[in-house]
């Protein structure tokens, strides 16, 4: 009837079509035959279907809806992710920058505890540098109290002291002027008049400073040529340099005037002191230059000396008064600073300048002004008055440079002095010239190496002196094996115990302050000499001969007789052993082995080797066992004619007499 009851539903099949296609194009395996899910349709199931349909239209509907729900739901997501994201980093953040506030916090509040105890320290330091500069003024107050106490005294003791000096001076003076003196009583009262003018000298130095410390010290100027001053002044200095072999130089432009205003005497000390210091420290063959220069402003005065250095650190104090350096002994510490003084009062400025191996240079700037001139007749001045005193003193003539040679023909024991005054050498030479041989050396140097040359029967040093000093000779002395046998005495003005003990520590035998009695001087040295001779008979006829160490002896001199027997033993069949050889062995000359020996046991090297030769025949004899010709040869005699001889001179028996 035509009428449709059915209908077909199947599905395009466009998407498997598409899927086919490309597994062809791709080469993938594929169905020839692809079937299509086919449904009928009709009235028995078109509701369904229907429904079915509607079901699914709602479905894809609230799928869709669903989707968009699901896609704000993402976007709320991925907007909160971010949201959390940016929290947290701002939290992150936030957590540094509080870390970083408390690290911060703690490390200001640590530097401000920091700078507070800094501070604390600092106000403490502040105090104790305030306390510290309080002590400080208040010792320097005392210091200059001390100081004018002490110029006081001085001053006052000084003016005490002129009186008895002038007694002492003027009748020496009147002494000398007499014919009945003989060569050495005239040179004794010289020796007086000298020294009793140094010490005047130096009174009137401490008068000059006291008056300086006052600020009344006179003042003459007078207008003169600074150079041609000084040349009148130089010549009076030639003995010494002649003496010490010293060039000396001026260096100043002939051409150029010098014309200042000064005062001459005050200029003169500045010279002499100047000059003396020169003196006093330049080297042997050295050089001294005295330089001038000129400028619109000033003229410049130079000392420069050779041979002598200056610390750094001791240049600052050099022109303080009483300071001495620190291997200065002999110096009064008065010159440089009284120099100081006088150019203080021209108006001037003095420096020095010293340089390790090269030498010392004192300058001066004399400003160029104009200063009250004097009268010519209220100066007072003669000139070179004042360095006629002064050379006297400070630059004596050295006349360290005798050396007696030992005459071995003369009995009198050789005494050597070591002295750097020369006035005190001259009379110690005086004093003991009659009874002993006197050797002289002027400084601790010169003594040690005189020393070792003539080996003495005794030494007297002085303690305080230049290169070394007393305590370093006689230790050297005691620790050389040529010498450590001599009696030492150390003479000085030093009397503490501590200096005593050191004296005595360094191997002295004696040690006596000065001022001194001559004849007890004379009977200590009588003593030692004596007591070194007693050591002589006891070492001579018993130890030279004997296995036994004597108790009377340093170890060091039984060590030496020891090794010389040692050695004459080792060599005892050998005739032709000689002094010599010995010598060597010993690390000593020929002569210095004969003067130690002669010392210790007042027997000649030959002597003693004769005696350990006739000390070893006996024991060979003793044994009976030989005849006496080969004792003879045994024990290193030439000839058992020779070997009888020796041996009754030294028994009174012959050899075959002993036997029996």
């Amino acid at each position: 009837d035509r009428k449709i009851t059915a209908s077909v539903i199947y599905p395009t099949g466009g998407d498997k079509i598409i899927k086919i296609a490309m597994d062809i194009l791709s080469g993938n395996p594929y169905l020839k035959e692809n079937t299509l899910k086919t449904a009928i349709v009709d009235k028995e199931n078109a509701r369904v279907i229907s429904m079915q349909n509607e079901q699914l239209g709602e479905n894809q509907l609230k799928l869709r809806r669903m989707n968009e729900m699901l896609d704000l739901s993402l976007a709320q997501y991925s907007s909160q992710r971010m949201l959390f994201y940016a929290t947290g980093i701002v939290l992150l953040l936030v957590g540094i920058i509080l870390a970083i506030a408390v690290v911060s916090y703690r490390s200001k509040s640590k530097a401000n505890r920091l700078l507070e105890n800094q501070n604390n320290e600092i106000r403490m330091q502040a105090e104790i540098l305030k306390h510290q500069k309080e002590e400080v003024v208040r010792l320097s107050e005392q210091l200059h109290e001390a100081t004018n106490a002490k110029l006081v005294f001085f001053t006052n003791i000084s003016h005490e002291f002129k009186t008895p000096l002038s007694l002492i001076i003027g009748p020496v003076e009147t002494l000398l002027l007499g014919n009945e003196l003989d060569e050495k009583q005239r040179s004794m009262l010289l020796l007086v008049k000298r020294n009793s003018e140094r010490l005047l000298h130096l009174i009137s130095e401490i008068i000059e400073f006291r008056r300086f410390e006052n600020g009344k010290m006179e003042m003459h100027y007078s207008e003169a040529d600074l150079k041609s001053f000084l040349d009148e002044l130089s010549p009076l200095f030639d003995e010494y340099m002649h003496s010490k072999h010293i060039k000396f130089k001026t260096h100043a432009d002939p051409d150029m005037s010098y014309q200042m205003v000064f005062d001459k005497e005050k200029m003169e000390k500045i010279y002499c002191n100047l000059l003396a210091n020169a003196f006093k420290h330049v080297n042997t063959g050295g050089s001294i230059a005295v330089g001038l220069s000129k400028t619109k402003d000033y003229i410049q005065f130079s000392v420069f000396n050779t041979g002598s250095h200056i610390p750094l650190e001791e240049q600052k104090n050099i022109f303080d008064r009483f300071y001495r350096l620190e291997n200065e002994n002999n110096s009064t510490g008065i010159g440089l600073a009284l120099v100081s003084s006088l150019v203080e009062m021209h108006g001037g400025s003095i420096e020095v300048e010293s340089r390790m191996n090269e030498g010392t240079r004192f300058s001066i700037k004399f400003p160029l002004v104009q200063l009250p001139v004097s009268p010519e007749k209220a100066t007072g001045y003669k000139g070179g008055e004042y360095i006629r005193m002064k050379i006297g003193d400070e630059i004596q003539k050295d006349d360290s440079e005798f050396l007696a040679e030992r005459d071995e023909q003369d009995e009198k024991p050789l005494i050597l002095v070591i002295e750097d005054n020369a006035d005190m050498r001259h009379y110690m030479h005086h004093v003991l010239s009659d009874e002993y041989q006197i050797s002289e050396a002027g400084n601790g140097t010169d003594g040690i190496e005189k020393a070792i040359k003539q080996i003495p029967d005794l030494v007297i040093s002085d303690v305080m002196m230049p290169e070394k000093d007393g305590f370093e000779v006689c230790r050297t002395l005691k620790e050389n094996i040529s010498t450590s046998h001599i009696p030492v005495i150390l003479l000085t003005a030093c009397a503490l115990d501590e200096q005593k003990a050191a004296g005595f520590e360094s191997g002295a035998e004696a040690y006596i302050p000065k001022p001194f009695n001559a004849e007890l001087l004379k009977i200590r040295i009588r003593k030692l000499i004596e007591n070194r001779r007693k050591i002589q008979e006891i070492f001579g006829t018993t130890s030279i001969v004997s296995t036994t160490k004597k108790a009377t002896l340093a170890d060091m001199e039984q060590d030496f007789i020891d090794h010389f027997k040692a050695h004459v033993e080792k060599n005892i069949t050998n005739p032709e052993l000689n002094v010599d050889d010995i010598a060597k062995s010993l690390g000593l000359s020929r002569v210095q082995l004969y003067r130690k020996l002669r010392s210790l046991t007042d027997y000649t090297p030959n002597e003693l080797i004769r005696i350990i030769r006739l000390k070893h025949a006996i024991r060979l004899l003793s044994t009976r066992s030989k005849s006496i010709a080969e004792v003879a040869y045994e024990s290193g005699f030439s000839s058992p004619s020779y070997f009888t001889k020796c041996f009754k001179e030294q028994y009174n028996v012959n050899p075959t007499d002993y036997l029996k």
